[in-house]
């Protein structure tokens, strides 16, 4: 990450981005007992690497209103729901579906 914050030549770089990316012992379920698990992400991690994280769930403007992060967006449709199940290990150890 903190190369990625070099390369903009800039410090606390906006970076907009739902709160969910923050949750830890993110994993894809490929099996049984297969798992590949996401590389967990902080504020911590951002804010090192020269980023200022924005948190939002809803349409937030960007770059003077040229750009839109759309937010979180409800999938309504099958086809949005057909990625391999999604997971968060909750701190008992027991899984919760994340979708």
């Amino acid at each position: 990450m903190k190369s990625l914050g070099a390369l903009t030549g800039k410090r606390m770089v906006p970076l907009v981005l739902h709160p969910a990316a923050f949750k830890f012992s993110r994993y894809l379920k490929m099996g049984p007992n297969q798992r590949i698990y996401f590389p967990r992400l902080t504020r911590e991690v951002l804010l090192e690497a020269g980023f200022s994280p924005i948190e939002t769930r809803e349409p937030y403007l960007m770059m003077g209103d040229t750009a839109l992060f759309p937010g979180e967006i409800p999938r309504k449709t099958d086809m949005e729901n057909a990625v391999p199940e999604k997971f968060i290990l909750n701190m008992s150890g027991t899984n919760l579906t994340f979708s």
